[in-house]
């Protein structure tokens, strides 16, 4: 897998069962890997997978919180999957719901052998983890795949107040993570130039992914 052209995804499964998630092949039994988007309700997921793929609406986006309710499967030229898991933290949904939603999200992370990279969304003018973050982080320590950190939502703070937020949720992530290095970019839905920046660190972690 050299390149990948992001332009061509299409939807293929939302479900939250195991027995229900869609498999790609890559070869004769080799898994195409599979990129797990992680963050909180209202983080702009729907909205990055958008712009990623440059189609307004892929993925489906609401001002309501934790529309997001199963696990979302988006074909990439049938060579991976963009996966989006739902979202965290603000959800009005019932207990017996979210605790649905999270033994889902943990079976998927802990078994799913195709699992290639974490694409981790965080709003860049948050200043603190929650709990809910300190939860993914977790997941995230115990398995062994690598994580992009995207900080969502730059545009909508000034040059100088971008650079201190940048640096201080960097410095959270390596901290909790007890890692010295890590990939990240600030994204901005408005540039056009995160999105080459996020293709060449997604195509680079894939090309490295061996199962």
């Amino acid at each position: 897998m050299t390149t990948l052209d992001f332009t061509k995804t299409r939807f293929i499964a939302s479900c939250l069962l195991e027995e229900e998630f869609p498999t790609l092949f890559y070869q004769r039994n080799t898994f195409c890997p599979e990129v797990a988007i992680l963050g909180r309700s209202n983080v702009g997921k729907s909205s990055l997978i958008n712009h990623l793929t440059q189609q307004k609406h892929l993925a489906r986006t609401s001002s309501t919180p934790g529309k997001t309710a199963r696990i979302n499967f988006f074909s990439v030229e049938n060579k991976m999957f963009l996966v989006d898991l739902p979202g965290y933290g603000f959800s009005q949904k019932s207990k017996d719901e979210q605790h649905t939603w999270s033994q889902a999200l943990d079976h998927y992370i802990q078994h799913r052998k195709q699992l290639a990279c974490f694409l981790c969304l965080f709003d860049l003018r948050r200043a603190l983890f929650s709990k809910e973050d300190l939860a993914m982080l977790a997941w995230i320590k115990t398995k062994n795949a690598p994580a992009i950190f995207v900080f969502t939502k730059c545009d909508k703070l000034t040059s100088h107040e971008q650079k201190q937020a940048e640096q201080h949720l960097l410095h959270m992530l390596q901290t909790t993570l007890e890692r010295d290095h890590l990939m990240h970019l600030c994204y901005s839905i408005k540039d056009p130039s995160c999105r080459l920046l996020l293709k060449n660190l997604l195509t680079k972690t894939l090309n490295e992914f061996t199962l």
